[in-house]
């Protein structure tokens, strides 16, 4: 009769009813696939004795634990001789109506599966001296008022909302980690239950990737660094320690993912997380039914209901996809493409070698009339290190699934690669030409061969010179007049001109970020890279003959290997010998001085509007940049 009963549904009506309510699910669930087992037609595909007393081993440990949850119990009786902390964390109903108007739409911010979200202001305990509450009552703890999200569980017969109430009681009150959002209290009067969070100002990171007109636009360093943050707060839940059991979250997606006004991302939502009880590390939770959106879901567990910290690892992989492109996992263009979404897609692109038309277009545009950023975009060798952990992630074993210590590794070494994007001021051409009177020959300063440089005075917002990778929230600037030189680049075909407009500004970027070591360090990698003469005189660069070409380099030559290690510099017999041939070969060459030609050792803060430079009433294309 039991191996008649092969539907789920069906199976759960012969179990005890009084014994149903005790059972914790996961326990139930192992406990019905070893009697299963154990009935199998095939002898040779029986367990042994040894596997079934090991796995009811473990059955018993599972509802041992589910059965004696100190949190748990704290929560339903209200009571403070098990565990003090619940006590001070309980808050009462009337304080949280009063908070919200009584759950007022007005107050209404988001909802689930599970209930809805309000924000509000309330007085909460600060969760820092909740360290030192040992011998206090709970009027003798300071109190703050937080800007919050409350969430109203809703009451269902299948009594999953109480399950996930106690559920994130007990799971979040055991962590504390800035990358996990902060549970800073609950209620459970009349028959409501309701959990207290810190409130995180930018809203989720599907809220961004499903809103096309957001008031910025994430650069690609910006975007690894999410990642980053995400990762860190997964590998903790992961990890077995004092105080900590390891926890599986089971319902990694954008959704449960908070951006704070830092951009600080903080995983959310432990309303389907489970304590990790067993000891070894590729130890399985067994569930009875599939939990969570199907698109965010490993292979494995698909089938077979067998949910490991790999599953996270999964999960985590497709939102990496998602922040690549932009878009939600479930955007009807992948799920026209494929019923799986995006994960599916991303594997194929990823071996074909077309995962950069994936890339989301908004990663380059700029998001401020007054700023211009450089290397907004990933870069090659950052784009392949991302993609690939990405890729690997999404393996469809999860036993080929990387840890994640391994992916913080590769998205560090990413963000590295990428560098720090380079945010300067825009200044539109119409304030330029206004504060030189249109380029008057009275504001002429001097001159070189990419252009001639004059004085003006123009309004400058403070703070403009940022590094996109570390940048902070600092407010709204302030604008003030500063003394500033422009250089205005000309060319009647523009071509090569506005090429060496654009490098320029790459060199000054490339000065902002190594401004503090001196020039040994960039004089090293611009000869290295063949762009030496990129940070060499202006002045000589108009000496066009082959002996000074000749003489530059034999020059760079020697000046580079003084810069390389102590064991391989020459001697000065050597650099001597050295000048005297660059020197030679110079000959007769005359070096003309120029004005300009030493002033240029300042830091550009900003470029002229493209914009305006390109509708510009003359034939001949103006380049500008303007120096501090």
């Amino acid at each position: 009769m039991i191996t008649n009963y092969g539907v789920q549904e069906e199976l759960d009506k012969i179990i005890n009813p009084n014994l149903r309510k005790q059972m914790d699910i996961e326990s139930l669930a192992l406990f019905k696939n070893i009697a299963y087992n154990c009935l199998n037609q095939q002898l040779v595909q029986r367990p042994t004795m040894d596997q079934i007393v090991k796995e009811l081993e473990d059955v018993l440990d599972l509802q041992w634990k589910h059965a004696n949850l100190v949190y748990t119990k704290a929560a339903n009786e209200g009571t403070s001789s098990n565990n003090l902390k619940m006590d001070f964390l309980n808050i009462p109903l009337n304080e949280i109506r009063l908070a919200t108007n009584n759950f007022d739409e007005a107050n209404f911010i988001g909802s689930g599966g599970y209930g809805k979200v309000y924000k509000a202001n309330l007085d909460v305990l600060n969760i820092q001296s909740l360290s030192s509450m040992k011998g206090k009552c709970k009027d003798e703890l300071h109190k703050i008022r937080k800007t919050v999200a409350i969430k109203r569980i809703f009451s269902r017969a299948d009594e999953q909302g109480k399950q996930g109430f106690l559920r994130e009681i007990e799971l979040l009150t055991s962590c504390k980690h800035p990358n996990i959002v902060s549970l800073l209290g609950f209620s459970r009067e009349a028959r409501e239950m309701v959990l207290v969070y810190e409130y995180v100002f930018k809203g989720s990171l599907s809220d961004y990737l499903r809103n096309s007109g957001q008031e910025f636009n994430l650069t690609w360093a910006q975007r690894i660094q999410i990642c980053l943050d995400v990762a860190h707060g997964i590998n903790y839940l992961h990890t077995n320690m004092k105080g900590k059991p390891r926890i599986i979250h089971r319902d990694i997606k954008s959704d449960n993912i908070l951006l704070d006004e830092n951009l600080k991302a903080k995983v959310a939502d432990f309303g389907l997380s489970k304590f990790d009880l067993m000891k070894q590390q590729g130890s399985t939770i067994y569930t009875k039914n599939i939990a969570g959106i199907e698109v965010y879901l490993d292979p494995e567990y698909l089938t077979t209901l067998k949910y490991k910290k790999e599953s996270d690892v999964y999960s985590f992989g497709v939102v990496l996809f998602e922040v690549l492109s932009g878009r939600v996992a479930y955007d009807s263009i992948y799920m026209d493409e494929n019923h799986m979404g995006l994960a599916p897609i991303a594997r194929r692109r990823f071996n074909e070698e077309t995962l950069k038309e994936l890339i989301d277009p908004r990663m380059i545009e700029e998001d401020d009339d007054h700023i211009f950023s450089l290397n907004r975009g990933p870069n090659p060798k950052s784009f392949h290190t991302f993609s690939k952990i990405a890729y690997q992630c999404l393996a469809e074993t999860q036993a080929k699934s990387p840890t994640m210590e391994v992916v913080i590794k590769k998205l560090q070494k990413a963000l590295h690669l990428q560098g720090d994007t380079v945010v300067l001021m825009r200044f539109l051409l119409r304030d330029i030409t206004l504060a030189t009177e249109n380029f008057a020959e009275t504001y002429c300063i001097g001159f070189d061969t990419n252009g001639m440089v004059y004085k003006a005075k123009l309004d400058h917002f403070g703070n403009n010179t940022l590094l996109a990778g570390r940048e902070e929230n600092i407010g709204e600037p302030l604008k003030k007049l500063i003394p500033v030189s422009v250089k205005r680049m000309t060319s009647k075909t523009g071509g090569h001109k506005r090429q060496e407009f654009f490098e320029e500004i790459e060199m000054y970027a490339f000065f902002i970020e190594e401004n503090e070591k001196g020039l040994a360090p960039i004089a090293r990698q611009c000869f290295n890279d063949g762009t030496i003469d990129r940070i060499i005189d202006p002045s000589l660069k108009e000496e066009t003959g082959e002996n000074i070409k000749d003489s530059l380099y034999i020059f760079t030559s020697i000046a580079h290997q003084c810069l390389g290690e102590a064991a391989n510099r020459p001697t000065m017999e050597t650099v001597i010998n050295e000048l005297e041939i660059a020197l030679n070969s110079h000959e007769s060459q005359y070096f003309p001085g120029m004005p300009y030609s030493s002033s240029l050792h300042t830091t550009p803060k900003a470029v002229a509007d493209f914009d305006d430079i390109n509708r510009d009433h003359s034939r001949e294309e103006s380049l500008m940049e303007v120096y501090v």
